[in-house]
């Protein structure tokens, strides 16, 4: 269980450095949005703020999908994470009773050679 725990601990870290990564990223494109739209109301006709504007809603689209994904990942890896202990667990009560029958069954052949 301490290996599940360890690698779900490294994918773990991974995800919430990515996520933080990209919050901070998605900060300095709002910086950068709020600006070219404040420029854009200065000068409205100018395309190359109105295209620069365009293209920081873009990126900021995609890193808002980047960020849902990654979210999703880690509460699906934490539903894998329980599923998988669980049937480690369940795993190991079928050896413990398995080798309790063995047990059992060993006592009862060495009382039935006695007699």
């Amino acid at each position: 269980s301490s290996g599940i725990n360890a690698e779900y601990g490294g994918i773990n870290q991974s995800c919430d450095a990515m996520l933080s990564e990209q919050l901070s990223y998605l900060r300095e494109i709002q910086t950068s949005l709020e600006e070219a739209l404040t420029e854009l109301e200065e000068s409205p006709h100018s395309v190359e703020v109105a295209s620069r504007a365009k293209d920081l809603y873009e990126q900021a689209q995609h890193s808002t999908v980047l960020v849902s994904c990654v979210g999703k990942m880690q509460k699906e890896l934490v539903h894998c994470r329980w599923d998988l202990q669980q049937s480690l667990l369940s795993s190991a009560e079928e050896v413990a009773d398995h080798e309790t029958q063995v047990k059992t069954n060993k006592q009862t052949d060495r009382e039935i050679n006695k007699d």
